[in-house]
């Protein structure tokens, strides 16, 4: 459940988003973003449904092509250099939900998040089991 948005990876399957009748990314022309809410698409993913999926890999694939050629029209403007400084911080950026433990059985888990551009960063991600 983890999409790539312009402000940021988003995971889907968050409680926040069950409520949120908003489009996935307003930046992004693909068909899930033009015709579909976060809300949506987290019900196909709670659900099971195929067509979560694949429109989450539609919405990821043309993310990653409109970034290839914002990454080329910039190389050849020769102003690659404002463009990464100014995307890397937010691709890298995680829209996360922060949930403090409750009782003592919670379990932290320390995950290895590897970014965009090669930008690496530890989270604490609290799990109950």
């Amino acid at each position: 459940g983890h999409l790539f948005t312009s402000k940021g990876i988003i995971n889907i399957m968050n409680e926040k988003y069950a409520q949120d009748f908003t489009p996935l990314d307003e930046e992004c022309d693909c068909p899930l973003c033009q015709s579909h809410t976060k809300a949506y698409l987290r019900h196909l993913f709670k659900a099971g449904e195929m067509l979560g999926m694949r429109l989450a890999v539609m919405h990821n694939l043309r993310f990653y092509n409109k970034l290839m050629e914002d990454i080329r029209f910039h190389l050849e403007n020769d102003t690659f250099e404002d463009f990464y400084q100014e995307k890397r911080l937010i691709y890298g950026k995680r829209i996360w939900l922060w949930k403090l433990p409750y009782h003592s059985t919670d379990m932290a888990i320390l995950y290895n998040i590897k970014y965009l551009f090669g930008k690496s960063l530890v989270l604490l991600c609290i799990d109950k089991f």
